[in-house]
């Protein structure tokens, strides 16, 4: 019997268990916990917390003349650095999923397994974010996260099939663009979540309105003559450009962003993982299909667009130093030193 076969015990150890959006969901859980409901979580905590031979007491860091703002501080910079996080993980793992169960192969989990080629996988979201697909691509999906393509799709199924391509294009498209960002939470946590503020105030020359002053109330100056800017939650990291042989340039980048939409997407594309795990145990297990499955609401494409952000500008970069690389010398001088300019 073919449930005896090495590659069908695979594929039952895979997906007898928990679905993989449920530790994702968690983590989301928690996550909203922190940014809308912290007073419930202290409440929680107590006095402290025991678990075995773990005990964690309150935050002894806190600046006592301050500690609101240390809060304050301190739950933004977790829900911004979370928020990413989360998203990117989540994110990750559902287009591996997905690529690793496009055409039904004997042990999708293999395939996972086997993608160890960053650049490749990069190459493969880049695809996915393209704004056309081929129609053996749409097929092909359809049968990931639908089960397979009726001879006469009724209008709702075409609806949920575009819903999701929909969701996996702006998935794609934001783990590529902001890949630098979840490097720099994941790698060292380098990465600093926070507020900052951005304005760009004409200069007055030829008039007779004074250059920007600083130290003026900025709320004036910025109504009265600012052009663009940003305001909110956002992250500060470094980001390297160039090549070895060539030298690089290292930059110093604000990106605002907002904490809400990250977890608007990271739910939503729990649903499709939801729906990726159903097909394919009803595919691998042979488990009755389900009479009805959750699928994507369309109108969280308008919630999406309704979500405030820090504004105009979504990025700042500037210069901060560059690593020369050395024609001769030692194997030190050839891999050159950070100079800040």
């Amino acid at each position: 019997m073919h449930e005896e076969r090495p590659i069908y015990r695979l594929n039952e150890e895979f997906y007898s268990g928990h679905a993989p959006s449920t530790y994702f969901r968690d983590r989301l859980t928690l996550l909203a916990l922190r940014a809308a409901r912290s007073d419930a979580l202290a409440a929680a905590a107590g006095e402290g917390i025991l678990w075995g031979q773990l005990w964690i007491a309150s935050d002894d860091e806190a600046d006592a003349d301050s500690p609101e703002d240390y809060e304050d501080a301190a739950h933004m910079r977790f829900v911004a650095t979370e928020s990413q996080v989360l998203f990117h993980h989540t994110v990750e793992a559902l287009l591996r999923m997905m690529l690793a169960h496009e055409g039904w192969p004997e042990c999708p989990w293999l395939r996972i397994a086997a993608q160890k080629d960053p650049g490749t996988f990069r190459d493969a979201v880049a695809e996915l974010a393209k704004s056309a697909w081929p129609e053996e691509r749409i097929d092909r999906v359809a049968q990931v996260f639908m089960g397979g393509v009726p001879d006469e799709p009724a209008p709702e199924w075409i609806e949920h099939r575009d819903d999701a391509i929909r969701l996996i294009r702006i998935l794609a498209a934001r783990l590529n663009e902001q890949s630098a960002l979840y490097n720099a939470a994941k790698h060292g946590l380098t990465m600093i979540g926070g507020s900052a503020a951005l304005h760009i105030v004409p200069a007055a020359h030829g008039s007779d309105e004074p250059d920007f002053d600083p130290a003026a109330p900025s709320a004036r100056i910025i109504n009265e003559r600012g052009v663009v800017g940003a305001n909110g939650i956002s992250a500060v990291y470094l980001e390297r450009e160039g090549k070895a042989r060539t030298g690089y340039t290292w930059h110093h980048v604000t990106r605002w962003f907002s904490p809400e939409e990250a977890a608007l997407l990271t739910h939503t594309a729990l649903i499709l993982m939801d729906a990726l795990w159903t097909v394919a145990k009803v595919r691998y297990l042979n488990h009755a299909a389900p009479d009805r499955m959750r699928w994507i609401n369309p109108d969280v494409f308008e919630a999406l667009s309704k979500i405030k952000r820090g504004g105009p500008v979504q990025t700042w970069r500037r210069q901060v130093a560059t690593e020369t690389v050395a024609r001769s010398g030692t194997d030190d001088d050839r891999k050159g030193s950070p100079a800040t300019n």
